[in-house]
């Protein structure tokens, strides 16, 4: 790596770990010289999309067709979502099925008929489940076979689009796994994870056309493996690419074969593209404030004092009535990363205050971060963050934080989560990370690509939390690291106009996202959302009941949440693990309810059958009754409203007729 930069990915360890435990010996990723540890150090660091997608033994048959022609290619007999999709029935006796994702995951079949479905759909139910980076399929291929009963595999190890060597396979005879030549045919003494055998191979005749085909389809990479097969009648049918040998754990016979091979690797100028993405990216800081005199200028210090000086604050003064305006205007002379927008009201943004507005005048690689006007970044947020969203090729960066006013730090071990499965599985791990926007790198692209919701108007833990998800939704990856590189006071749950519907909607729209991404999403997850959204009600009812607003708004705003997804939900829990927060909630509730002395004609029923509701779900008789008293004390004095209206329409219809 250079010497001014230390590019580190989280899966670094665990990597480290498992090369011990299958290999016995050391690895360095950080200076790679043999081919398995170049081969860990591009699968980390050099996650490229192309090699991706043609890791998927479909996809990559539209890579085949475009490079060197369809009659390379193995006939698709289907391509499937599910094992449910498959009709057996008309299939030949003969045919392979893999899964498009996974590595050596294929069942092939001889005789249709003596085929167990039942443990063929386990195993691929099994193998689709396991992948959480990308969505496997179930690809079913015509059977190929030489008259001998037997397959000759043939991988070309390619560098920089030429063939070194040749490994030689037949697939059905274990005695003639894995022997090598270079490209004269000339039998080299090594192989890996077996004994070199001197056994003389016949050199095929297409050779020739072989290497052509390999180097043609590998001069786009570094490295990667063509595997073709080769028929007795003189076909030649593609196999698969293969990026990643052994996953970089390949045990060579003899050991020296390891670093010889390894020389033809040159990932020099790979190492030098995250330098020069480093160097070339910017960070974007967005704030928008009010009233902040008191602790804009720390927040400002917080970013002057940053060990990289790439970056560009915009702020946008939301209208400020002290002198929060002056101060950044003193700022801005003497810097001049700063950028000020100003707001004319308070609340309403103005054309190009937005964030997304301003986002669209960047590269979509820059990268942005939330500056709240009470917040502070830690001196390496740039350098850290910077480096990790670098290194592991991720849209977000999530960093530890501290609560400045709860004397409280939010910080966990280093995780990586890659695609909607991961995002899932961890949901419950990184869900405390969302309650503030700081402290969060994330790729522009991110935001300019889908229109994140980026009202920042009010500021709380739900708004919080709905953008920090938003982004979580759209982005591909992110990761989370352990260091605490960001500080502000934790805002608090206020009452303010649309609350109620936003908190219903934001469980709605979480519960809704968790289950697209997994039909079986666990108990678990749904009732840790279930007690974060109640535990939101809670507070939204004590500032509900505290607010300074209509009597009568308060009682509608609360009929809301009685009718509310998560309240029926919660209210349906057979297992009650709620009992005790419904209790809490309730009697709180129930108890200003009976309070109440003037409920409007048109809701005093519905207002007394969600208080019977909230008063059977916690078992609480007494007031149970009390507010079936009140449901027929006001269903009577409905019906004897309606009487005397009648009896008023009846009289004036009687003068209208006379």
């Amino acid at each position: 790596m250079s010497k001014k930069y230390t590019f580190k990915s989280v899966l670094e360890p665990d990597r480290l770990k498992l090369y011990k435990k299958v290999t016995g010996k050391d690895m360095n990723m950080q200076f790679p010289q043999t081919f398995n540890e170049k081969i860990h150090w591009i699968s980390v660091y050099a996650r490229e999309p192309q090699s991706i997608k043609l890791r998927d033994k479909f996809k990559v048959k539209t890579f085949i067709k475009n490079k060197i022609g369809e009659k390379y290619l193995i006939e698709c007999l289907g391509i499937y979502n599910n094992f449910d999709e498959i009709n057996f029935e008309k299939l030949p006796n003969q045919f392979v099925m893999k899964a498009t994702v996974a590595c050596g995951e294929n069942i092939i079949v001889r005789n249709k008929k003596e085929l167990n479905l039942k443990e063929v759909e386990r195993k691929f139910n099994s193998w689709i489940k396991d992948n959480t980076v990308a969505k496997s399929k179930i690809l079913i291929e015509k059977y190929l076979e030489n008259d001998n009963q037997d397959l000759y595999d043939y991988k070309f190890f390619c560098f920089n689009g030429k063939v070194e060597y040749i490994m030689f396979i037949a697939n059905r005879n274990r005695e003639t796994n894995r022997i090598f030549f270079d490209t004269k045919w000339q039998r080299q003494d090594f192989t890996y994870n077996s004994d070199v055998k001197n056994i003389n191979i016949e050199k095929p005749d297409n050779l020739d056309e072989m290497i052509a085909i390999a180097e043609i389809l590998s001069e786009d990479f570094i490295h990667v493996r063509v595997d073709l097969y080769r028929l007795n009648n003189g076909d030649i049918k593609f196999g698969e690419l293969t990026f990643h040998t052994m996953g970089g754990t390949a045990l060579w016979n003899p050991p020296i074969m390891d670093f010889k091979l390894g020389q033809f690797f040159n990932i020099e100028p790979l190492k030098e593209k995250l330098v020069h993405q480093f160097e070339t990216r910017k960070v974007i800081f967005f704030s928008q404030v009010y009233n902040m005199e008191q602790t804009i200028k720390q927040a400002y210090n917080s970013l002057q004092n940053q060990t990289r000086e790439n970056w560009i604050w915009h702020v946008v003064d939301n209208a400020s009535s002290d002198n929060t305006y002056k101060i950044l205007k003193e700022l801005e002379k003497t810097d001049n990363r700063i950028i000020i927008h100003k707001n004319k009201i308070n609340n309403i943004i103005d054309d190009g205050n937005s964030l997304l507005e301003i986002a669209l005048n960047y590269d979509k690689n820059d990268y942005f971060a939330i500056l709240e006007g009470d917040g502070e970044y830690a001196p390496t947020f740039i350098e850290e963050s910077k480096t990790a969203a670098i290194s592991d090729n991720v849209d977000i960066v999530i960093t530890g934080f501290s609560f400045t006013n709860l004397n409280e730090n939010v910080s966990g071990s280093d995780i990586i989560l890659l695609g909607h499965m991961h995002k899932f599985y961890f949901f419950i791990q990184y869900y405390n990370f969302l309650k503030v926007k700081g402290g969060k790198l994330f790729s522009n692209k991110v935001l300019t690509q889908n229109s994140i919701k980026n009202n920042f108007s009010q500021v709380d833990q739900l708004k919080n939390i709905d953008f920090c998800v938003e982004l979580l939704k759209r982005s591909k990856n992110s990761v989370r690291i352990q260091s605490i590189l960001y500080k502000q006071s934790l805002p608090k749950l206020k009452w303010r106009t649309n609350i109620v519907d936003e908190v219903i909607s934001f469980y709605e729209i979480l519960i809704k996202h968790l289950i697209n991404n997994n039909k079986n999403v666990s108990l678990q997850i749904v009732n840790f959302i279930q007690t974060l959204t109640i535990n939101y009600i809670y507070d939204i009812l004590t500032s509900l009941i505290a607010a300074d607003i209509d009597l009568s708004q308060k009682h509608k705003e609360l009929l809301k949440i009685g009718h509310s997804k998560i309240m029926k939900d919660i209210l349906m829990d057979k297992q009650d693990v709620f009992q005790l927060k419904k209790e809490i909630l309730f009697k709180e509730v129930i108890t200003w309810m009976l309070s109440q002395t003037d409920i409007e004609d048109d809701i005093v029923l519905e207002f007394a059958q969600i208080g019977q509701i909230f008063c059977a779900s916690i078992q609480w008789e007494e007031s149970w009754i009390k507010f079936k008293i009140l449901h027929a004390n006001a269903s009577i004095k409905l019906g004897n409203n309606m009487i005397i209206k009648g009896e008023n329409e009846s009289g004036d219809l009687n003068q209208i007729i006379h």
